[in-house]
């Protein structure tokens, strides 16, 4: 058998198994949000800005992640959650609105928010000391942190302040933790 045909071969070979890799990845991600999905409420759509009046306070940056809060390496991604995107979080009495590029805006009620921090990874993103803000909350029966990372340095503590006033943290784990600014 020829070099030629020898590589051909082992290229055609490497090619299969590329594929076959990433199709299982493909079916691995889409059936952990499906599971995910079944087991968890819609989430909430925030009301018209005429009901919920002036924000507290607001910021624009990139929305990095969802995670179990007792695992920031564990990703949610169901109801589109498992995708970064740019976007904005305005903090106001009535909870948190997060609107992400590509996604339909989701509003985190006061009631289930559990405080906030800053921090300094998540899954697949570490930043310097604190540059993540970390908006904690309950979503049916998971404690999650949701991610984002502010294009303006001083929004984040901003937003930590905010959501702490709306909504002091009930977890030990957040209670424990000091604001790092």
């Amino acid at each position: 058998m020829s070099t030629t045909v020898k590589m051909t071969i082992l290229t055609a070979l490497t090619a299969a198994i590329v594929v076959v890799v990433f199709i299982a990845m493909w079916r691995a991600w889409h059936r952990r949000a499906a599971e995910q999905e079944t087991m968890l409420p819609a989430l909430a759509t925030p009301p018209s800005a005429a009901e919920l009046g002036d924000p507290i306070v607001t910021g624009r940056g990139l929305y990095v992640a969802t995670t179990k809060a007792a695992d920031h390496l564990d990703r949610v991604s169901a109801r589109s959650l498992g995708f970064r995107a740019w976007g904005s979080i305005a903090v106001h009495p009535e909870g948190v609105v997060m609107e992400r590029d590509g996604s339909d805006p989701v509003l985190i009620p006061r009631e289930n928010l559990d405080g906030a921090g800053l921090e300094d990874y998540t899954i697949d993103k570490g930043v310097e000391h604190g540059g993540l803000t970390a908006v904690d909350w309950v979503w049916g029966d998971l404690e999650l942190t949701t991610f984002w990372r502010m294009r303006r340095a001083e929004d984040g503590p901003a937003i930590v302040e905010a959501v702490r006033a709306i909504a002091p943290p009930r977890s030990a784990a957040r209670r424990a933790g000091e604001l790092m600014f």
